[in-house]
């Protein structure tokens, strides 16, 4: 069961990675007003405001992907300036294999469309000196583990990451593009 998910997960995310690869953005345009944004989606929900950045969770067949269920939009001043898209929840996953070939997979299409990653963080402490609650434990703990891909392009800066999950050993993939004089 879990190797046909696996392969339904690596047919969704290869059919992202056409010859342009992954964009990061779905399409939307950094500078884009909510309003302009909001022609674009099927549902707008605004969330809390975090600082000065206004932050809505939009769903839509344009800008979501299958292994992406959700998009998290960010404005400042009225423009786009960030985009979050945030995987399904990877669960009952200990040792972060699921997890970690979706990082995988979703990396290349990603390296496709922003060239080689800037910085590559693939490193957990042994088994052995890990949470007892395993891989998504050790990325929860300081100094125990990081999971990320970093892309500095001029189009977007990209970070790829895996992410523990409020469930224990359950994790998903946020995908995070911000423009890069946002940063």
């Amino acid at each position: 069961m879990r190797a046909a998910l696996l392969a339904g997960f690596m047919l969704l995310v290869g059919g992202a990675g056409q010859a342009q690869g992954l964009d990061a953005r779905w399409g939307l345009r950094w500078g884009q007003s909510p309003e302009e944004v909001r022609t674009q989606v099927s549902t707008w929900r605004e969330l809390s405001a975090s600082g000065d950045m206004a932050r809505f969770i939009v769903a839509s067949s344009r800008v979501r992907h299958p292994a992406f269920p959700m998009q998290v939009l960010g404005f400042r001043q009225g423009r786009l300036v960030e985009v979050r898209s945030i995987s399904k929840l990877f669960t009952d996953d200990p040792e972060g294999r699921e997890g970690k070939l979706a990082h995988f997979g979703l990396g290349l299409p990603l390296q496709a469309r922003y060239g080689q990653p800037s910085k590559i963080y693939e490193e957990t402490l042994p088994p052995d000196r890990q949470p007892a609650e395993g891989f998504y434990a050790c990325l929860q703990t300081d100094g125990c583990g990081l999971w990320a891909r970093t892309w500095e392009h001029a189009e977007a800066y990209v970070v790829l990451e895996l992410k523990p999950g409020q469930v224990p050993r359950s994790g998903w993939l946020v995908l995070h593009a911000m423009e890069p004089a946002a940063r």
